[in-house]
């Protein structure tokens, strides 16, 4: 399921404690940093007890997301993972820096889980292939990248919830392993290719390192 409504609309849309994976990539420019807020006030509201949230973002604003996390008390850091980008690194000219990974963020939500695992996984992720995929969003991200992630963490019939769905990679990932998924986008032609995406979507192999 699919919405054209913001992340704080979002909400509305679903029951409390009703989702086990929130997995999403926010824009990352400053004056997108209220999308953190929205994010973690969200998580807090719609991840079931022990549910995670495993977000995306640059490195320049990293203290500022966290404090915007840590405002919600039902949120627990859990880590910060490193998703591999490019082997061609990326300039960050502000900081005179070229970069070769993206922070992810895990947060879990207070509470005993559903299901506890006893498997462990590396804080590094390292797709098989590593250029970043635009061909359904102008920010898209390493494709198998994205895929790495719910194929370490979710399984078969979780819910799984995306709030910057973008070009709907997370929702084929998430279909991909059998899931459950719920998407919403304030912009109406990723809603419509995110939705465009799913109803074209044939089994694949995940390519995921």
């Amino acid at each position: 399921m699919i919405h054209h409504l913001s992340c704080a609309e979002l909400a509305a849309e679903i029951p409390a404690e009703s989702v086990d994976w929130i997995i999403t990539d926010p824009p990352y420019p400053k004056e997108f940093l209220p999308c953190w807020s929205e994010l973690g006030e969200f998580a807090a509201y719609a991840l079931k007890p022990g549910g995670s949230l495993l977000a995306l973002s640059g490195s320049m604003f990293l203290p500022d997301i966290y404090r915007q996390m840590e405002s919600q008390p039902e949120l627990v850091y859990h880590w910060q993972l490193s998703l591999v980008t490019s082997t061609v690194r990326s300039a960050i000219w502000p900081r005179r820096l070229r970069t070769g990974q993206k922070p992810v963020i895990w947060y879990k939500r207070q509470g005993t889980p559903e299901r506890e695992t006893n498997f462990q996984i590396t804080d590094i992720i390292q797709p098989i292939y590593n250029k970043a995929d635009r061909r359904w969003h102008k920010w898209g991200q390493v494709e198998s990248g994205i895929f790495a992630l719910p194929y370490r963490f979710v399984h078969a019939g979780d819910v799984v919830v995306d709030p910057f769905v973008g070009g709907g990679t997370t929702a084929i990932a998430a279909l991909a392993l059998g899931c459950d998924f719920i998407g919403a986008d304030i912009d109406a032609e990723a809603v419509e290719t995110t939705r465009r995406r799913m109803l074209e979507y044939q089994p694949v192999m995940l390519g995921c390192g």
